[in-house]
């Protein structure tokens, strides 16, 4: 631990997100949720409240914020035929 743990200064995007990725959470509500509940802790863990803002140059989601896996999304074969 340094000075940026002491004056609380924001983790960088990256070190977020491996710190989020461990807290287990799995949707952008239980993000929300977490935020709400436990505004301390995110202090804490030195992590913004609201991301997609903090993070506006490297954000892509919720999804990559949490660090849950892309999912491919199959469309049955008769939707793709019409």
């Amino acid at each position: 631990q340094g000075w940026a743990d002491f004056l609380g200064i924001r983790l960088d995007f990256q070190r977020a997100r491996e710190v989020v990725a461990g807290l287990g959470l799995a949707s952008q509500q239980d993000w929300y949720a977490f935020a709400e509940v436990d505004p301390v802790r995110l202090r804490e863990l030195r992590l913004p409240q609201r991301p997609r803002a903090v993070y506006r140059a490297e954000w892509r989601g919720y999804d990559h914020w949490l660090g849950i896996p892309e999912r491919t999304l199959y469309v049955p074969r008769a939707w793709a035929e019409r």
